[in-house]
C-alpha cells in the first residue's frame, strides 16, 4: 500500500502558472500550464493583443491613445476624489 502510495506521489509536481507564478499541483504527464480559466483567457488576449500591434500600426497608435485617455481621466477622478476628502 505504502509503495503504490509512493509510486502515486512522485508523478506529482509543482510547476509555476505561465501568466501569474502561482504553483500548481498537477500529474507528471498533465499538459496543465495556468492556475485557472481567468489566467489562460488573459494570457490569450495579451497574445492577441500583441500580434495585433505588431501587424497593424494604426490600431497599435489607437490603442496607445485610448491609454493615454484612460490615464488622463484616471488621474481626474483621483485628484477629483482626494479633493474631495480634504473638503
Amino acid at each position: 500500500m505504502r509503495q503504490q502510495v509512493a509510486e502515486k506521489l512522485s508523478d506529482v509536481q509543482v510547476r509555476l502558472c505561465l501568466n501569474c507564478g502561482a504553483p500548481i499541483v498537477v500529474w507528471a504527464n498533465s499538459r496543465k500550464v495556468y492556475c485557472s480559466q481567468k489566467c489562460r483567457s488573459t494570457a490569450s488576449q495579451r497574445r492577441y493583443r500583441k500580434r495585433k500591434r505588431e501587424k497593424d500600426p494604426a490600431w497599435a497608435q489607437a490603442e496607445f491613445e485610448r491609454l493615454l485617455r484612460w490615464k488622463e481621466e484616471h488621474s481626474r477622478k483621483i485628484k477629483q476624489a482626494r479633493s474631495d476628502d480634504l473638503a
